[in-house]
C-alpha cells in the first residue's frame, strides 16, 4: 500500500494555513483629512442661515455678487498661493465661461430668490439632490449606464425630493417659514449646478479642482454683475451695518474659500472617491445649524426626505 508523499515544510516563521489565504485588505484609517473634508462641509453649511438673515434685509442679487466677488478673490488668491497657479486657454475659456455662467450665475440667482422664499434648512435638503442630477443627466448623455441599484437609487432621490416639497404645500407659509415657490427655485439651482458640474468636468480632468474653481467663482461673479449692479449702486448705505459686513466676509471666505482649501486639501490625499462620502453631510449641517441659529423646524416629511435622497446618492455610488 503506497504511501502519500509528505507535505514539504514551509518556510520557517510561516504558517501553511496563512500562506494560501490572500492577504487581507487594510481597512483605511482615518485621518486629518479625513477631518478637514468634515469641516469643509460644516464650513460651507454654516453660510446658510447667515445669507438667510443677510438676505431679509439685502436684495438677493447685490448680496450674492458681493458674496461671489469676495469668494473668487480669496480662492483667486489661494491658486497663486499654492504655487499651482493655471491660467486656461483660449479654447478653454468658452466652456468654463458657460459652465461659470450656469452652475453658479444661474445658480445663484435661483438660490437667493429661493433662500428668500423659503428655509435653510429646506435649501440645505433640497442641495443634497445634486449627485444624483449630476448622474442622470450623465445616463441621458450617455456617459452612465443606469443598473438595478443606480434605478432604485434615482427613484428614491426623486421621491425624496417630492416630500421636502410637498411640506409647506399642506398648510400657509408662515413668514419666513417654507413655501413651494421658494423649494421649486432652489431646485432648479440645483439643477443648473449639475449642468455646470458636468460641463466644467473636462477641464476639472485637465487642470484639477482648485483652478477650476477658482476661475469658475470669478467668472460666475461676472456673469451675476449685469443685473446685480444697479441694484447694489441704488441701495440705500444704511443696510450695510456691521453685522451684514461681517456676515458677508463670513460667507465669502469661511463659506466658501476655506471649505474650498480644505476640501482640495483633503482630496489630495484621500482621493475623490472617499472624499465624495462626506459630501452628503453638508444637507445634515445646515439643518442643525439652521435649527440652532435660526429656530428652524423642520417638518419630519423633510426630513424623511432628506434621508431617501441622500440613500439614493450613497447607492448610485456604490453600484459605480
Amino acid at each position: 500500500m503506497s504511501q502519500r508523499p509528505a507535505r514539504p515544510a514551509a518556510p520557517l516563521g510561516r504558517a501553511p494555513s496563512l500562506a494560501a489565504r490572500p492577504a487581507a485588505r487594510p481597512r483605511p484609517a482615518l485621518s486629518w483629512s479625513d477631518g478637514a473634508a468634515l469641516l469643509a462641509q460644516a464650513a460651507w453649511a454654516s453660510s446658510f442661515p447667515i445669507l438667510k438673515v443677510l438676505v431679509a434685509t439685502i436684495p438677493p442679487l447685490p448680496l450674492f455678487f458681493v458674496r461671489g466677488s469676495i469668494a473668487a478673490t480669496l480662492t483667486l488668491a489661494l491658486l497663486a498661493l499654492s504655487g499651482r497657479w493655471w491660467r486656461p486657454s483660449r479654447a478653454q475659456l468658452g466652456r468654463l465661461a458657460l459652465a461659470a455662467f450656469v452652475s453658479l450665475s444661474l445658480n445663484w440667482v435661483g438660490f437667493s430668490f429661493g433662500l428668500a422664499r423659503t428655509t435653510a434648512a429646506h435649501a440645505g435638503l433640497l442641495y443634497s439632490l445634486t449627485p444624483l442630477v449630476v448622474f442622470g443627466l450623465s445616463h441621458l448623455l450617455g456617459q452612465e449606464r443606469v443598473g438595478r441599484l443606480d434605478a432604485l437609487g434615482l427613484a428614491l432621490g426623486v421621491l425624496g425630493v417630492a416630500l421636502i416639497v410637498a411640506a409647506p404645500t399642506r398648510a400657509p407659509a408662515a413668514a419666513g417659514g417654507p413655501s413651494l415657490e421658494g423649494d421649486l427655485l432652489l431646485l432648479g439651482a440645483t439643477v443648473c449646478w449639475g449642468v455646470g458640474t458636468l460641463l466644467s468636468a473636462p477641464v476639472v480632468r485637465r487642470a484639477g479642482p482648485l483652478p477650476t474653481t477658482a476661475w469658475m467663482t470669478a467668472f460666475g461673479a461676472l456673469g451675476l454683475a449685469p443685473p446685480a449692479l444697479p441694484t447694489l449702486l441704488a441701495l440705500d448705505p444704511g443696510v450695510w451695518s456691521l453685522q451684514a459686513v461681517a456676515g458677508m466676509a463670513y460667507t465669502g471666505s469661511a463659506g466658501w474659500a476655506l471649505g474650498a482649501a480644505l476640501w482640495y486639501g483633503a482630496m489630495r490625499h484621500l482621493g475623490a472617491a472617499r472624499v465624495s462620502i462626506y459630501a452628503n453631510m453638508e444637507s445634515v449641517f445646515v439643518v442643525i445649524f439652521a435649527a440652532a441659529f435660526l429656530g428652524e423646524a423642520v417638518e419630519w416629511t423633510a426630513v424623511l426626505g432628506g434621508a431617501m435622497v441622500i440613500a439614493g446618492v450613497l447607492l448610485t455610488r456604490r453600484a459605480g
